[in-house]
């Protein structure tokens, strides 16, 4: 009788563990794994950058969009270039974050950018999701893209939502047009999401044609041209009435080096993904291969829209070769172009991925890639953190010094203030940032 009754107990603690096991491996634990991810994400995000202040391109704010707004200049708040970008939501959202913060609460206007990537991490779940890829290596496959240190540039500068924004609507656009059939309302929807993406900066012709594309390989062809057709007659118009300023012309010679930018950039990306440099040779061939041999094409279900991502950074660095290859195929490297390299080829690299993880020995090795590649990342991340934070601590320093200065209303306002990492910062910025009441 005691044999039995322990018998019974053993298989109903047996019956128990299957059961929390079971649970545990479900799809709906690791999208709560994945959402408990995207908090703590997002407060460690907000906690490196809790000391950040303004730097580079955010002074342009102070100097000379803020003040257009005040003037009633909306024309050129709303339409004009910034360096080739069209940055109207960029511009609406930083005047709303100085409303709301004015310059002594950085972290308002780390929101933006923050929640857009805590965004384009979701997204790119979601189309790995529906590319085959089961729940948790897809969960766990993100994690690069929430904490990477390879596109830290993009994760501490409130300025930098021109980028995140266009990744975001654009990931969001190809995702809601990702259907079969006539021309509908997620097509409609698609269209405005597109429009969005493309008043966020110039990543978003990059970015639209991922759409496009994928509807193409769908033979949706007609749906392809209504989401490109439209935006590009209503870039056109930008361009043409007000965006053409300041665009640079490139040498021949110079445009000769486009091809060395794109690589280099190509490059920097997988090395940041991986955390393993020079690897990029060996990732695109050998993918390449797998992809032909395991069946994994543009044209087949549920792979396609990997794919046409998986275009969109060779776009990304042909476009950003022609307007900085002046300043050398390094540039390529800086952190806020790879960040959209990452966010467009994981998807197709967790694909390749997740049809070997059922033999046990690539699991362990998956294993060990994924934390190589977290550790490099998150310590990338707080470096560029750390980088960025010292020069702003710096720049805060010179700037309210300044403005305590007796002398500083006799100074001449188009004096450049001698402070680092700060694009148009001058006298006169400071003194009207007195006379506003936003600097003591």
């Amino acid at each position: 009788m005691q044999a039995s009754e322990s018998s019974l107990a053993v298989h109903a603690h047996d019956r128990s563990a299957a059961r929390y096991a079971s649970l545990l491996l479900s799809d709906r634990a690791a999208l709560y794994a994945h959402v408990l991810s995207l908090l703590l994400g997002a407060a460690v995000l907000f906690f490196l950058n809790r000391h950040r202040w303004f730097l580079w391109d955010e002074w342009v704010f102070f100097a000379v969009l803020h003040p257009q707004f005040l003037a009633g200049d909306f024309k050129d708040f709303l339409f004009a270039p910034y360096v080739s970008h069209w940055v109207t939501i960029p511009n609406v959202l930083f005047e709303l974050a100085y409303r709301i913060g004015g310059t002594h609460h950085y972290w308002v206007y780390l929101a933006a950018p923050i929640s857009a990537h805590l965004g384009v991490t979701t997204l790119v779940r979601i189309v790995m999701r529906r590319a085959g890829v089961a729940a948790w290596p897809a969960t766990l496959l993100a994690l690069p893209m929430l904490l990477t240190g390879a596109g830290a540039g993009n994760l501490t500068f409130g300025w930098q939502f021109q980028f995140v924004g266009a990744v975001f609507f654009g990931l969001a656009q190809a995702l809601m047009t990702d259907v079969d059939g006539p021309i509908g309302r997620r097509d409609i929807a698609g269209l405005g999401l597109g429009l969005l993406c493309l008043m966020c900066s110039g990543v978003s012709l990059a970015m639209i044609p991922i759409s496009a594309l994928n509807l193409a390989l769908r033979s949706r062809w007609r749906a392809a041209a209504f989401q490109v057709v439209p935006l590009t007659v209503v870039y056109l118009i930008w361009f043409v009435t007000i965006g053409h300023q300041g665009l640079p012309i490139q040498p021949a010679y110079q445009l000769a080096l486009i091809p060395l930018f794109i690589w280099t950039g190509i490059s920097a990306t997988f090395d940041g993904i991986t955390g393993i440099v020079g690897v990029a040779p060996i990732v695109l061939l050998g993918g390449l291969v797998l992809a032909v041999r395991q069946g994994i094409l543009p044209r087949l279900p549920g792979y396609r829209l990997p794919w046409a991502m998986s275009v969109a950074p060779f776009l990304l660095f042909l476009l950003a070769g022609y307007g900085r290859i002046g300043a050398g195929v390094d540039y390529a490297t800086g952190s806020r172009y790879v960040y959209i390299g990452v966010a467009c080829f994981l998807p197709l690299l967790a694909v390749l991925i997740s049809r070997h993880l059922d033999a046990r020995p690539f699991r362990w090795i998956f294993v060990g890639m994924l934390a190589w590649s977290m550790i490099t990342n998150i310590a990338n991340l707080y470096l560029e953190v750390h980088l960025q934070t010292g020069r702003g601590l710096v720049v805060r320093n010179t700037v309210l010094r300044l403005a305590k200065d007796p002398n500083l209303f006799s100074m001449d306002p188009a004096q450049r203030v001698n402070a680092p990492a700060t694009i148009d910062l001058t006298v006169g910025v400071i003194q009207r940032m007195v006379r506003a009441g936003d600097l003591p």
